[in-house]
């Protein structure tokens, strides 16, 4: 069984990469169970990933089938737990009952005072020697509180553990996060020995199997953000996180990672994610000495594209050969994008370097589904009463308004990109605009930010720049011979879709397999 712990906003955004790669059907008949784990409850990144997944689940319906060869082929579960800072235990000092004289003398050996008793609301602050021990018994208690009926936080931070407990020697687990910041940096390190403990909490004697398969990304600094004023910084306890410090951070974290007994005899792999060119800045626009944004709802920081490699990175650990990966003795791998000339060069081998042509032409698809979505007014329902009511395609029609449809629609917005009063950049716009490539797969003219020119944009063309152009002389709309098509087109046995959201995928996959 597969399993994926996003920890913290960055961890999260890499999950949200991976979840797209699953929606235009990178990980046929896979299963993944899915972990995010933040300590920021009202996190606007993790909002949004969390909406994502609810779209996909919905789409997917209740106990799916494997499906292969179309879109959102692999069922995704999710679970979520968010550590309890509230007033009454909101930093350490409350939490690790420094109240006592003996409690209080250790801390002081390890911790200042400072970081002792700042509020945890918005995570750890890149204070990663504290934010080990409390994400490491926050997990603990959690679990003691719901096996002894205390309360119900920690439901679904049990129900994955006892999945990994019950996947035994079969379990894969991947660990998103960041090696620069708090939440992750803090958590990548404790969580494999966590989930060993919890699972004794739980049953007694039973334990994380020793020979399951774990894996994690090193995702060194990739951004940065304002500097905290020192108005800030005091109301913010005297603790801010410096972005100015995410590269000496990530150095310290590679040594850690190198030399600690506890990560060698831990992780069976480990991926370093490495970007060569400036770090995005996530505060770009805003004046210098703007509050800097420690969480929340208003930390809703795009994707990037060393997330999207994070991802990919994913997808290599589970599709590895099991007995390989048994056989590795804390393998490192190293990823980064190409340069040539001064200049990055994003080409699909560097995401998937056996895949890229599956990769590329199911990126393709998905994308022109994107088009085809803005000339039916952004809603399928529009196409299904079209061909119902022109071609007497009927076999959708219990679709029609349904929230399957909803969720459809939504995915696919949040996909690309979505036209309202503005432009609105999806997940791929936004992967381009961290890079300093035009281009990025597809026709540069795919991008345009500009209402009027993405909207006449002939994406027939979509993949001119790799000669494949399927509109010509008779059907110069691209509309129109995908509906042709598509007419043409359904499911086939191999594809093993079952409901009508699932046909209606497979017969739009099959449309573009056949075009492109």
């Amino acid at each position: 069984m597969n399993f994926i712990i996003a920890i913290g906003g960055t961890g999260i955004r890499c999950l949200e990469s991976f979840i797209y790669l699953c929606a235009i059907g990178m990980c046929d008949g896979m299963e993944f169970n899915v972990l995010l784990l933040d300590t920021d409850i009202q996190n606007g990144n993790k909002e949004r990933v969390n909406n994502l997944i609810d779209n996909y689940t919905s789409i997917k319906g209740a106990n799916p089938t494997p499906t292969y060869k179309t879109f959102f082929s692999a069922r995704i579960n999710k679970h979520v737990f968010t550590p309890a800072y509230d007033p009454a235990n909101g930093n350490f000092q409350l939490l690790a009952n420094l109240a006592n004289p003996t409690n209080c003398d250790l801390a002081d050996l390890f911790f200042d005072k400072v970081s002792q008793n700042f509020n945890l609301e918005h995570g750890y602050r890149a204070q990663t020697q504290i934010g080990s021990y409390l994400m490491y018994h926050g997990i603990l208690d959690a679990v003691r509180r719901f096996v002894n009926n205390q309360d119900n936080a920690g439901r679904e931070l049990v129900d994955f553990i006892n999945k990994v407990y019950q996947a035994g020697v079969n379990a894969r687990i991947f660990i998103m996060g960041s090696v620069f910041g708090g939440t992750g940096a803090s958590s990548i390190p404790i969580i494999p020995r966590a989930i060993d403990h919890a699972i004794r909490i739980i049953d007694g004697v039973g334990q994380l199997h020793r020979n399951s398969i774990k894996s994690c990304v090193l995702l060194t600094h990739y951004f940065t953000f304002n500097t905290a004023t020192l108005a800030q910084v005091t109301t913010k306890d005297g603790v801010i996180a410096d972005s100015g410090k995410f590269a000496i951070n990530s150095q310290a974290a590679l040594m850690f990672y190198e030399d600690d007994d506890t990560v060698r005899n831990t992780y069976n792999i480990m991926y370093h994610i490495g970007y060569p060119y400036k770090p995005a800045n996530f505060d770009e626009g805003r004046a210098q000495g703007s509050d800097v944004r420690t969480g929340g709802v208003a930390q809703t920081n795009p994707a990037h594209i060393l997330e999207f490699l994070a991802a990919s990175a994913g997808y290599d650990f589970f599709r590895r050969d099991r007995q390989d990966l048994s056989q590795l003795n804390r393998e490192i791998v190293y990823k980064t994008i190409d340069e040539q000339n001064d200049h990055l060069v994003y080409s699909p081998a560097n995401f998937f370097p056996t895949e890229d042509s599956v990769f590329r032409k199911k990126l393709a698809s998905f994308y022109l589904l994107n088009f085809f979505l803005k000339d039916v007014g952004w809603d399928l329902n529009n196409f299904l009463r079209t061909i119902r009511r022109d071609n007497n395609v009927r076999r959708y029609n219990g679709l029609e308004g349904e929230q399957q449809l909803d969720s459809l629609n939504e995915i696919i917005r949040k996909f690309g990109f979505h036209i309202a009063a503005n432009i609105e950049a999806g997940w791929l716009w936004q992967l381009k605009q961290s890079t300093d490539d035009s281009t990025l797969f597809f026709n540069p003219e795919s991008y345009v930010n500009k209402r009027n020119e993405i909207s006449e944009f002939n994406y027939g063309k979509l993949l001119k720049n790799i000669d494949i152009v399927f509109t010509n002389f008779w059907y110069r709309s691209p509309y129109d011979r995908i509906k042709r098509r598509f007419l043409k087109s359904g499911p086939s046995k191999e594809q093993k879709v079952v409901s009508p959201i699932e046909c209606l995928l497979a017969q739009f996959y099959n449309t573009f397999d056949k075009l492109i």
